[in-house]
């Protein structure tokens, strides 16, 4: 993949298919702005079954990529209004692909990372449990708070333990094709990230941490934070499959070499705001197919 944005971050995806697995159902992208000063990186995750799966997340990012490709802002708020339009635009067009074609359970997860060179700031939001991480002088942190139905309930007071895992364990309650089947404008969540020189961003499928904790994690990536992106893609993805993962592994990896207004993004590294720190999940329970069923009664398919 050509750099476009020079010396300023070095970028890397990795991406295996499940080993129960025939198709690979994750996909995911890059696009740059009109100035190279904003990359765009994005993961998604298919569900719905072999096909519906894999052609939720490939219209995804097909939609995304041609979106953000030399696209320009005014604003900060204006890129956030462009993104979140964008978004819904691919949303609407899943949508109505699944009822063409009689996929109706077709849908996928998303996480999205925009660096912008300019002011040293990500701008970070998901869509089901795709995750975003940082790593940084204060160690792993993950940004991007699950659309589950785990993590609903863990945020209404369950313990893990009380809940039923192999029942929810793979149902979001937000998805890529079902967003615009709310009431009104669908919500989506932002983050907003400090970054400098030597920081990392990673995006990552389920596939990842479906078995692997963050604490397995941040003990990997102090071990390989020094590697290049793509030996730090590759380390995470073996220690999946390691660790037993059959579902489908998409990690990508990006590494900030160069950041202007580095000083005002190193005063706070890696603290997410607007609009809060995303909470820290439990350990992910067996990986699976993602689905939208096995939702209990008083909790609506889409928060």
């Amino acid at each position: 993949m050509k750099d476009l944005c020079g010396s300023r971050r070095e970028v890397f995806f990795e991406s295996r298919t499940g080993k129960r697995k025939s198709i690979n159902e994750d996909c995911y992208g890059e696009a740059f702005s009109a100035g190279n000063d904003l990359d765009f990186l994005f993961v998604s995750d298919g569900m719905g079954g072999h096909m519906a799966g894999e052609v939720a997340s490939r219209m995804t990012c097909d939609a995304l990529r041609a979106a953000f490709s030399d696209i320009t802002f005014e604003s900060e708020e204006m890129e956030r209004l462009f993104i979140e339009n964008a978004i819904i635009k691919a949303d609407i067009e899943i949508a109505e692909s699944a009822d063409s074609s009689q996929r109706n359970r077709m849908g996928a997860t998303l996480v999205l990372a925009a660096l912008d060179f300019r002011s040293g700031k990500a701008l970070v939001c998901n869509i089901g449990d795709s995750r975003c991480y940082f790593y940084g002088e204060g160690g792993l942190r993950q940004i991007t708070k699950d659309h589950s139905v785990k993590q609903l309930l863990i945020d209404r007071g369950f313990a893990p333990e009380e809940i039923a895992i192999e029942m929810h364990r793979n149902a979001v309650t937000r998805a890529m094709g079902f967003l615009c089947t709310e009431k009104g404008r669908p919500r989506i969540d932002f983050y907003e990230v400090p970054f400098g020189r030597g920081d990392l961003f990673f995006l990552c499928s389920d596939g990842i941490t479906s078995v692997l904790s963050n604490e397995e994690l941040e003990g990997k990536l102090a071990e390989v934070k020094e590697l290049s992106a793509e030996e730090i893609c590759r380390a995470l993805a073996d220690m999946a499959d390691a660790a037993g993962s059959d579902d489908d592994v998409t990690v990508a990896v990006a590494r900030i070499l160069e950041a202007e207004h580095e000083e005002a993004a190193k005063a706070e590294p890696g603290e997410a705001t607007e609009p809060e720190k995303a909470a820290e999940p439990e350990k992910a329970a067996a990986p699976g197919e993602d689905t939208f069923e096995d939702v209990p009664d008083d909790i609506p398919a889409w928060e």
